[in-house]
């Protein structure tokens, strides 16, 4: 992945020389920083760091070919935070940072690890020593929370911080359902319309104090003229695109009556839902729409695109 003119890439075991060097220039500029008791004996040693490249969880932060830094990440659980002093941010799913360190030649190395790192959870977590003043100072510029102490398993203490992304916008996706087809709205109408060339479900952005359903009920009868009479929400998609997140909540509607209007974002039409994904779609309807046709329990999806390309999606 490119951010900002640096690549980020798994570590290689042949980077190991150059990332050990890296992590030999951090534990200086502890030293000199008056961070005096972190990362002693030598930590992270080459057997961790290979571990973490066996792991798959070992990256480096490159430019021009040079690697600048290197830090790990793991999305999902970490066992030295089940406990704290103190509270976390919410409870829901994060990934972690560890291990974070710069050749000292280029600022802004932990913000671009950070970036990188928040293209695949929307809660990450961090901690560091309560002598790491200039980490303490950074995380705090990055939007980071200090939410308390937690502990390592040998039993020294760190501060723990916590950044949960913000959502910029909640919206509702509707699929309308008649026999066997569902209503698809096929984007060719409005100027500067990211779903141009699209067909997708009828839909928008919640308004001030309105729940989804509320949004759903008013969205469908703006865009198609019909009265919806119940509904429930089938699931939620996490919509990330370079740093902006969207959260839909998805419908299938079945209960439901009136005309069809000339709809002025693009056209409407009833499609067999066993031909939908021969249409030009998102990819990530793909992931999404055989949960809500199967009628899945409760799902939720997180799809993370870069440059209208979809580079990974999971439930969680």
């Amino acid at each position: 992945m490119i951010i900002n003119d640096y690549q980020i890439v798994l570590t290689k075991e042949e980077d190991l020389s150059a990332v050990m060097s890296i992590y030999d220039k951090a534990r200086l500029f502890m030293r000199q920083t008056g961070n005096l008791y972190q990362w002693n004996n030598g930590y992270p040693t080459r057997e961790i760091i290979k571990e973490d490249i066996a792991l798959k969880q070992s990256y480096v932060i490159k430019k021009n070919n040079t690697i600048l830094a290197v830090f790990t990440f793991i999305n999902g659980h970490d066992d030295t935070y089940d406990y704290i002093e103190g509270s976390w941010l919410n409870d829901e799913k994060y990934g972690v940072i560890h291990r974070i360190g710069s050749n000292q030649k280029e600022k802004g190395m932990l913000k671009v690890a950070i970036d990188y790192c928040l293209h695949y959870v929307n809660n990450l977590r961090i901690d560091t020593h309560k002598d790491n003043k200039v980490m303490q100072h950074l995380l705090e510029k990055e939007g980071f929370t200090k939410c308390g102490i937690i502990y390592l398993k040998d039993g020294n203490p760190r501060i723990a911080y916590q950044k949960t992304m913000i959502i910029n916008r909640y919206s509702t996706c509707c699929y309308l359902k008649k026999d066997e087809n569902y209503l698809l709205l096929y984007r060719n109408k409005k100027k500067n319309d990211y779903n141009k060339g699209k067909w997708i479900g009828v839909g928008g952005g919640l308004e001030n104090n309105e729940t989804p359903d509320e949004c759903a009920i008013r969205e469908v009868k703006e865009e198609t003229g019909l009265d919806v009479h119940s509904l429930k929400c089938a699931g939620e998609v996490d919509f990330i695109y370079d740093g902006y997140f969207e959260k839909m909540y998805i419908y299938e509607i079945t209960d439901y009556n009136g005309d069809l209007i000339d709809c002025n974002e693009g056209e409407l039409r009833y499609i067999p839902i066993k031909d939908i994904f021969n249409y030009p779609m998102w990819e990530g309807d793909k992931v999404f729409l055989p949960l809500l046709i199967n009628h899945e329990p409760y799902f939720r999806v997180r799809l993370i695109y870069e440059n209208d390309i979809l580079i990974k999606s999971e439930k969680y």
